[in-house]
């Protein structure tokens, strides 16, 4: 597989490095020389100096023989352009668009395909709805939900004096007598997938699969009981900012129509109290007309005396949605210290979301993470319906039909010889979702869910 993508900032960087540790064929176009020069001595790929945006600098990429064209680079415009531009081409390859402005990306929903681009992809957006559907579920952890399911993953903290600490995974499935896996454990900046003897320990951050009617008594056993969060307090509104407290506000979507098939899925019914606070005067006036029922406040939120005086103790969650990730972190770690019973932080990276958790902030959320899991999934579709990056680790989720592998129906689990430092953590059976045992017997048309390294997914494909 090929794939050619614009622009080699922190999103192409990291696309780019994910899939090269694939055994993907990957070029990178990047107009400034220097930052060329050095991704081309970070990475093992072709690099090209030009501008994407010019069928010259397309076709030194080989666009013809590329299978994805990925445009992230700053511009809206100079991603659709080139997307325009490949769409053109012979062999035209499938084209992907990082797109801010949510004008373009009302344009693109109405008319798909426009442009020549195929998929339009908004980090802000996805960020935003991560945001919420995090809130939707208490905020004690993020959340990732699978299409057609009850079953959710959520990344959690192992506090001490939890019934998690000092036990083994298969003493934990007997104790509690729920149906849940344990997909992956973080320890001292390690990723490790867990096998039934595996224990637990203190401050371990571990991700679990579980229906979502059985994460209230997990949450309850790991200390971290799923509350409604009624109050809300943002602070930063920016688009992210703005986006969520759209999402969180029902009047808003039934006024608009926007983002309803989302709402409906994720957002309650239940009305919320939420109040942005934003440093720019001028923002401030634009937040006020566009979203008259949401309390706006001009202030700073660096400012010590803002959390000190005590204003915010009332409010259930404090969300940080700064441009700033080092304040985004600093001042939702002294949130909680200052009464705020939940804190959510967004940063940059994956490595700094570990960081943020590690501060006592509950949930960090990455945009560039975001933003890649939402490219990756449009590249694997034609082999997997799901896929998760776990940060910036060695580790994959996804989901493969076993349809086309009639070597594997009628063994079981265990059975199956799939490489080394793979895990099966989910079958999908028609409607059914089932968290498997290794005795489970795969049928046909099964999909399995696995955990896995990358450099074991060409192997899976």
């Amino acid at each position: 597989m090929k794939v050619v993508i614009l622009g080699a900032g922190r999103v192409g960087l990291q696309l780019a490095r994910q899939l090269i540790s694939e055994h993907k064929e990957i070029v990178i176009i990047e107009k400034d020389a220097k930052r060329s020069q050095e991704v081309s001595r970070q990475l093992d790929c072709m690099t090209i100096n030009d501008n994407g945006n010019s069928l010259e600098g397309l076709q030194k990429a080989g666009i013809d023989k590329a299978d994805f064209f990925v445009g992230v680079t700053e511009s809206d415009e100079i991603n659709m352009i080139s997307c325009a531009l490949v769409s053109s081409s012979h062999n035209k390859p499938v084209t992907i668009a990082r797109v801010r402005n949510l004008d373009y990306s009302r344009t693109w929903d109405k008319r798909p395909g426009f442009l020549g681009i195929d998929h339009i992809i908004n980090p802000e957006i996805e960020v935003a709805k991560a945001i919420a559907r995090t809130v939707e579920y208490g905020a004690v952890s993020s959340v990732v939900d699978f299409e057609g399911s009850d079953l959710q993953m959520r990344s959690i903290q192992v506090e001490k004096g939890s019934i998690f600490e000092g036990k083994n995974l298969s003493e934990l499935r007997a104790e509690l007598k729920i149906p849940f896996i344990i997909t992956v454990i973080s320890r001292n900046d390690k990723m490790i997938i867990p096998k039934g003897i595996s224990q637990i320990r203190e401050d371990d951050h571990i991700w679990i699969l579980a229906d979502s009617k059985h994460f209230e008594t997990l949450l309850a056993n790991l200390e971290k009981p799923q509350v409604y969060l009624k109050n809300i307090v943002i602070a930063g509104g920016g688009n992210i900012g703005m986006y969520v407290a759209q999402y969180l506000q029902e009047e808003w979507v039934e006024r608009t129509g926007l983002f309803q098939r989302f709402y409906q899925r994720i957002v309650g019914s239940k009305k919320r109290n939420v109040h942005i606070i934003e440093s720019n005067y001028q923002r401030c006036k634009e937040l006020a007309e566009r979203l008259p029922a949401i309390q706006i406040t001009n202030a700073d939120i660096s400012e010590e005396q803002v959390l000190e005086e005590g204003r915010f103790n009332s409010y259930d969650l404090l969300i940080t949605a700064t441009g700033n990730q080092e304040l985004n972190i600093v001042t939702a770690a002294h949130a909680r210290k200052a009464g705020v019973p939940r804190s959510l932080a967004l940063v940059k990276k994956g490595s700094t979301a570990a960081i943020a958790r590690n501060l006592g902030v509950d949930v960090a959320i990455s945009i560039n993470e975001t933003l890649v899991n939402s490219i990756q999934k449009v590249i694997r579709k034609s082999y997997a319906r799901s896929i998760y990056n776990f940060g910036d680790s060695n580790l994959e989720m996804l989901e493969i039909n076993v349809s086309k592998r009639p070597e594997m129906i009628g063994k079981t689990i265990q059975e199956v010889k799939l490489p080394r430092n793979s895990l099966v953590i989910m079958v999908t059976r028609q409607e059914d979702h089932i968290i498997p045992q290794g005795n489970l017997t795969i049928e046909a048309e099964d999909f399995l869910m696995l955990i896995t390294t990358k450099e074991n997914i060409q192997e899976l494909e």
